[in-house]
């Protein structure tokens, strides 16, 4: 599985056929700077695993879609596109004040 870390540490994987619940976890794992066996979340908690397969694992890139999954495991966010790419972006450091409120002026990423 080949894989790189974009500027703002985001984990780019492209996942081997039938290899994309592999591929999810080694990203989760790359982006939280741990081991795959070392990661609290279970991708199983989050999502099918075999459904995940079933429709991102089969290395059928023949026909254009524009299908993708977003998930969150281990506080980071994951996208599986169905070109067999999955890329994680680990949690932002916390800017929180003391007392839980935000700092003025932080930008807040809604989708």
């Amino acid at each position: 599985m080949a894989s790189s870390t974009t500027a703002d540490g985001s984990v780019v994987r492209t996942a081997e056929r039938g290899q994309m619940t592999m591929a999810v976890v080694t990203a989760v794992a790359d982006a939280k700077g741990v081991s795959p066996k070392e990661l609290d979340a279970k991708l199983h908690d989050v999502v099918d695993p075999d459904g995940l397969e079933a429709i991102f694992g089969t290395g059928d890139t023949s026909s254009p879609s524009a299908a993708r999954l977003v998930l969150s495991m281990a506080d980071c966010e994951v996208v599986v596109y169905d070109n067999e790419q999955v890329i994680v972006t680990p949690p932002v450091e916390s800017t929180e004040d003391e007392d839980g409120s935000a700092p003025t002026g932080s930008e807040f990423r809604h989708d």
